[in-house]
């Protein structure tokens, strides 16, 4: 029997030809109860991926799902903590805001404000925060 994670793996490929990739690598999402969760985080010059690994019962397998491909141009700002590796990507109307943990912020921000720039021939609007925990500038599902 074959492994089903196999088969979303290749959709993700298919589904990135058209994108070249600038980031790809393991982050830390933190969720509206306070709940770190670890995801893999695509950044490409037209989206930026967040996918999670599921444990599947029926095939004792993870499966890879895409949570969510927020397109460059729908990124509205963001907001970088100065004392820890917090980072939030705010979303632009009907979008809500990510708050990410990495200790690879700085790459991250940078591909996704090159990919920004690239696309739009805009700057990315930036604000830099003195506070280690951004839960209080986060913009979530239920406030959008």
């Amino acid at each position: 029997m074959e492994d089903p994670s196999l088969e979303q793996v290749q959709e993700i490929k298919d589904a990135l030809k058209e994108e070249k990739v600038l980031y790809s690598g393991t982050v830390y999402k933190k969720n509206r109860f306070g709940f770190k969760q670890e995801r893999s985080l695509i950044v490409t010059d037209k989206a930026v991926y967040n996918i999670k690994k599921r444990r599947s019962k029926k095939w004792q397998y993870n499966i890879i799902v895409v949570q969510r491909r927020l397109e460059i141009e729908r990124i509205k700002g963001i907001t970088v903590s100065k004392t820890s590796d917090q980072f939030v990507v705010h979303g632009s109307e009907g979008e809500y805001d990510y708050l990410l943990i990495s200790p690879q912020k700085a790459t991250i921000v940078e591909k996704i404000e090159t990919a920004y720039e690239d696309l739009t021939q805009n700057e990315l609007l930036f604000t830099i925060i003195n506070h280690s925990d951004l839960s209080g500038v986060v913009t979530g599902k239920k406030e959008k």
